[in-house]
């Protein structure tokens, strides 16, 4: 069913030419919260500029305390129409990070 059910439709987004502002966070949560669950989380609260927000690690284990997992997200950023600066961005990471402490009762891994 799955592959013959009716599509939505979709847009073509022309891609920027500007280069994307990259970096990683990764947060210590509990064990029970899904990894897409951080992912809806900061997709939510990152703004129009995020073009990818993508899971690349997930640890538990005896560096972690029981019930807690760590989740390692890279996100993307990038502006149809320029360059995004550091000083654009960092507003969007914080609020991203403040969200996500809230939202899922998590703590930042490595520092702000």
């Amino acid at each position: 069913e799955p592959l013959v059910a009716p599509r939505g439709w979709w847009a073509f987004r022309e891609p920027s030419t500007y280069p994307p502002v990259v970096f990683d966070l990764a947060f210590d949560l509990a064990a029970a919260v899904p990894a897409q669950a951080l992912v809806e989380a900061i997709s939510a609260n990152a703004g129009v500029w995020l073009e990818s927000a993508q899971v690349f690690d997930e640890f538990s284990g005896s560096q972690m305390e029981p019930g807690r997992k760590s989740v390692a997200v890279q996100l993307w950023f990038r502006a149809p129409d320029h360059t995004l600066t550091n000083e654009e961005v960092a507003p969007k990471r914080n609020l991203i990070i403040s969200r996500v402490e809230d939202l899922l009762d998590a703590r930042l891994r490595g520092g702000a």
